[in-house]
């Protein structure tokens, strides 16, 4: 086991009632590279499909992180009530008008990667008729939904929260438990043969959280054979006798997302506090040997990049590579998550150009292990795109 989840370093500064204040700032476009500007040429289908549930029962069309304007809230109305209330439809609205004007453009993967649906060659006529029929109230339900209302984790990452969250009886779990009994009666109730995925989970982990874990646990996936589940998970807990025990949903699984942030057990030991290298380790190549026989579709594993472990980029993509059957390793840029100081966040975040690592970021992202298919650059992209071009001019 590596250092323990109570541990702190200077900067870093609670917050009382939750830990993980769930509430941040737009703040990768003061001091960064990532580009923004017109994107009238473009179309994102994700407020038409999306539906997020994050603390308190707040619900969104995408994620927080990237757009953050609430659709409605699941503890005041039903989830098709809110689907459609007027401040999805002026989200929606803004994509069709080319706008996107909720949107963080600097924060979302999707735009800074370069991977938006152009309008001229969208993949299918529904998204077609949306566009063409200017649709921001649709009849349909979402086609995902993803479960964020518990916070509670077995890790304590620095980058997320400043203490360990773990809700397992008393009022804040009364809450969740609420907030969770009001979505899975439509989802989960009766048997069906609806067609969606719900992704568990985006706030802690689906096995770390007694709520996420009972939840999954519970589900009978043979009732519900076009339900697609997806596990984002930090690792640990996904134990072969923890597979063994979600046997029930086995045929429903869908992605699983490990989140790494590390390529060695000393960097690991602070920015999965709590965690546990050599089990996460094992537990992945466990999980790889089972996408090679196809028990799910997808294997993903995650790194969000900062000042601690920024110089192991490339050994990151030689440890997914070594696994071999991993489809994608993702990066994503350290966000402010409310669990720095200010000033703690700062030194934190390399991306910047006042960072006095800047440059050796940049230089590790001049490395041809990032040409890799199975990267995926996200909000790191346009910063590799300016690296490679700094590079051709020395």
């Amino acid at each position: 086991m590596q250092e323990q989840a109570s541990s702190a370093e200077p900067g870093e500064t609670a917050a009382p009632e939750l830990g993980r204040p769930h509430a941040r700032t737009m703040d990768l476009g003061q001091g960064g590279l990532g580009r923004s500007g017109p994107l009238k040429d473009f179309f994102c289908p994700r407020p038409w499909e999306h539906f997020e549930v994050s603390s308190g029962g707040v619900a969104w069309v995408c994620c927080p992180a990237w757009l953050s304007t609430p659709i409605g809230n699941c503890r005041e109305a039903d989830i098709m009530d809110i689907w459609n209330s007027a401040a999805s439809q002026r989200i929606r609205a803004s994509i069709l008008d080319g706008s996107f004007a909720y949107c963080g453009q600097q924060e979302c993967p999707v735009i800074q990667n370069g991977s938006l649906m152009r309008r001229n060659a969208l993949p299918d006529a529904r998204l077609e008729r949306i566009l063409a029929q200017g649709l921001t109230v649709i009849d349909e339900p979402p086609r995902t939904f993803n479960l964020c209302y518990d916070e509670s984790c077995n890790l304590a990452c620095p980058s997320c929260r400043a203490q360990p969250i773990h809700h397992t009886r008393g009022p804040a779990y009364e809450e969740r438990l609420a907030i969770q009994r009001r979505i899975t009666s439509s989802l989960f109730s009766e048997p069906h043969t609806a067609r969606f995925q719900v992704n568990v989970t985006g706030s802690g982990d689906p096995l770390g959280a007694k709520l996420m874990r009972d939840l999954l646990l519970g589900i009978d996936g043979a009732r519900f054979p076009n339900v697609t589940i997806h596990l984002q998970t930090n690792g640990v807990l996904l134990t072969p006798k923890y597979w063994r025990a979600l046997g029930k949903i086995h045929d429903n699984l869908g992605q699983i997302l490990v989140s790494f942030d590390a390529a060695t057990p000393e960097t690991y030991a602070y920015t999965r506090r709590g965690g546990d290298w050599e089990r996460l380790n094992h537990n992945t190549r466990f999980l790889a040997e089972r996408r090679a026989e196809g028990a799910f579709d997808w294997l993903r594993l995650d790194f969000v990049v900062q000042k601690r472990n920024f110089r192991e980029i490339p050994a990151f993509v030689e440890l997914a590579q070594r696994l071999r059957h991993v489809d994608q390793v993702t990066f994503a840029l350290i966000s402010d998550w409310g669990s720095y100081s200010p000033e703690a966040f700062a030194e934190h975040a390399v991306w910047r150009r006042d960072h006095p690592e800047h440059e050796a970021f940049l230089e590790g992202l001049r490395s041809p292990i990032l040409d890799d298919p199975m990267v995926y650059l996200g909000n790191v992209a346009e910063y590799r795109r300016q690296a490679l071009r700094d590079g051709e001019t020395r």
